[in-house]
């Protein structure tokens, strides 16, 4: 069960910034990533907030399989 400093821990701000750029590596030229950016920290304020009230909802996934170089499930939004 995960305890209440536990979550609070995982939904800082300065936890969601780590996380964000983890994400960029090999990413950065993409477009979708590009206008993110742009409006990075709005972003994160407003997911921060939302993980903090508990009302966030995530988006429709779309499933796909690659095989390069094995084959892998990619999920995206």
């Amino acid at each position: 069960m995960l305890r209440h400093m536990d979550y609070k821990k995982i939904i800082s701000i300065e936890n969601l910034l780590i996380s964000w750029r983890k994400f960029l590596r090999g990413k950065k030229k993409r477009k979708d990533v590009i206008e993110f950016s742009l409006h990075l920290t709005d972003y994160i304020l407003l997911l921060h907030q939302k993980l903090k009230n508990k009302t966030y909802q995530h988006g429709l996934y779309h499933a796909f399989k690659i095989n390069d170089p094995k084959p892998i499930m990619v999920y995206r939004n």
